[in-house]
């Protein structure tokens, strides 16, 4: 009587361990995708947080002046207590002619830097029809303003980008993971 040896694997043993790699493969991927995209999506919010610190600031009465590109946008946040009416605010371009100054649809606020609390809002918006220097201000408003971009454009970008590079992460762990399966299951 002979005693039977050790078994040796057979092919579809050693092969269960593909699809295990494949969809480890997968979640790291995923993963992967997904907290590159949080960090991106954190530090990009971060900067945004921090971008009215950059903000020109003028005190009013009186104006200011703002170096500006060509075909950009700005916006003119109220600082202090107090709002004024966009038809108080003054812009003119380096040609010293006046800039038409329209009010902010809808409504931006952003936490005043180094103050105790003051919030700041936006209160008009203008686009400079050439690159120079503009003159920004108010002889009827009694308060601070700042002149910065428009950050709810910016907070968009800071969240539209890594969200989809987080779907495009997902995309591709699940592509793998069904890949791995159809090449895995019997009679496919």
């Amino acid at each position: 009587m002979s005693t039977p040896g050790p078994t040796r694997p057979t092919a579809g043993a050693r092969r269960s361990a593909g699809p295990r790699r494949a969809y480890l493969l997968a979640g790291l991927v995923a993963f992967s995708g997904l907290l590159g995209a949080g960090a991106w999506a954190s530090l990009a919010l971060l900067a945004e947080i921090d971008r009215p610190a950059g903000f020109e600031r003028i005190t009013t009465p009186g104006e200011g002046q703002v170096r500006l590109d060509e075909d950009v946008t700005r916006v003119v946040f109220a600082e202090q207590a107090g709002r004024p009416d966009p038809s108080q605010i003054t812009v003119t371009g380096p040609d010293g002619e006046p800039v038409p100054v329209r009010p902010y649809r809808g409504d931006l606020r952003y936490d005043v830097p180094g103050s105790d609390g003051d919030v700041a809002t936006a209160v008009a918006a203008f686009v400079a029809p050439s690159a120079g220097t503009y003159h920004v201000g108010s002889t009827t408003f009694d308060g601070v303003l700042a002149v910065g971009p428009d950050l709810a454009a910016g907070t968009v970008r800071a969240v539209t980008w890594p969200s989809v590079a987080a779907l495009v992460a997902l995309a591709v762990g699940v592509a793998i993971a069904v890949r791995a399966t159809a090449r895995h299951t019997p009679g496919a």
